[in-house]
């Protein structure tokens, strides 16, 4: 027999505990089938939000990452990732504006074109140490299950992944 969630209307399994489309605490009138067992008579727990900020929720029962969710009773374990973007290119770019600079000073005696040379080897200075601070490290949160690693949000604040982190640490400690 199915069964639909009250707030959004979507199909729901007989024992969901959670719409799977809206993540909403499923209604207190869902059916009871015989061979469940006494853990369906236990009373629920209380669900703790632990935190709730940037479209990321972390409650002491799930993780939810914008439309996908994860059951903190199949996390094992949770870990930062640090993932360093290359950088070759930019280097190369501000050796090659510096290599420019050194000809163009080395050859003043000949009556070159001095102005453009300088002005190319300023322009590429300039980019290459753009582009080289513009390559900050991303972080990722990783989430262990008895299935596998997977990434679960990523980013490059730094802080807000730390902050994930904890929060998904601290429910778990808080599951039992």
């Amino acid at each position: 027999m199915a069964r639909f969630c009250e707030i959004c209307g979507a199909e729901m399994s007989d024992f969901a505990a959670f719409c799977p489309s809206c993540g909403k605490k499923a209604g207190a009138s869902a059916p009871v089938s015989a061979g469940r067992g006494a853990a369906a008579d236990a009373p629920a727990r209380e669900e703790h939000v632990i935190l709730d900020e940037a479209a990321i929720s972390v409650t002491s029962a799930r993780l939810i990452v914008g439309s996908q969710t994860y059951a903190m009773s199949g996390i094992t374990s949770v870990k930062k990732g640090v993932t360093y973007p290359p950088k070759l290119l930019p280097v190369l770019m501000i050796l090659l504006g510096l290599l420019l600079m050194f000809a163009v000073i080395a050859d003043n005696d000949r009556n070159s074109p001095v102005a453009l040379g300088v002005g190319s080897a300023i322009f590429l200075l300039v980019v290459g140490f753009l582009w080289l601070r513009s390559k900050r490290p991303i972080y990722a949160v990783r989430l262990a299950s008895a299935s596998g690693e997977r990434e679960a949000y990523v980013s490059r604040d730094e802080s807000l992944v730390d902050r994930i982190v904890k929060a998904i640490n601290d429910a778990i400690v808080h599951r039992g």
